[in-house]
């Protein structure tokens, strides 16, 4: 999509979201770990895993889902803009986390913070 400022096309925005490959168990693996940050007990963050691309996993159990879905396998959310700073892709990203996990009707709705959460 692309990203305006006012009413001036200022670059473009990719965001997507699928179910991810890892569980939240799999987080306690230190090479894991030294990706995802922990932000609190449904929330994990690769801020910057890549030149303007910032990512979260979301724990989300969906009501209804076939016994065999994992509990604990988290969405995963990502949006790449080279054109928009930190602070902006944080903003863009959290939204799209917390309107797609609003819309899932999650079992426990994730706690994704607006603000960047800081590391450490």
């Amino acid at each position: 999509m692309s990203a305006f400022e006012g009413d001036r096309i200022v670059g473009t925005v990719d965001v997507s979201v699928k179910w991810s490959v890892l569980s939240v168990r799999m987080m306690d693996n230190p090479q894991i770990g030294r990706t995802w940050r922990q932000v609190n007990e449904s929330l994990f963050v690769a801020p910057e895993p890549g030149p303007a691309r910032m990512q979260l996993l979301a724990v989300c159990a969906v009501p209804g889902a076939i016994a065999s879905q994992p509990s604990d396998l988290p969405l995963q959310f990502e949006v790449a803009a080279k054109d928009l700073g930190t602070e902006l892709r944080w903003e863009l990203l959290s939204t799209f986390a917390r309107s797609v996990t609003g819309e899932m009707n999650c079992e426990k709705h994730p706690v994704v913070p607006s603000a960047l959460p800081t590391s450490g």
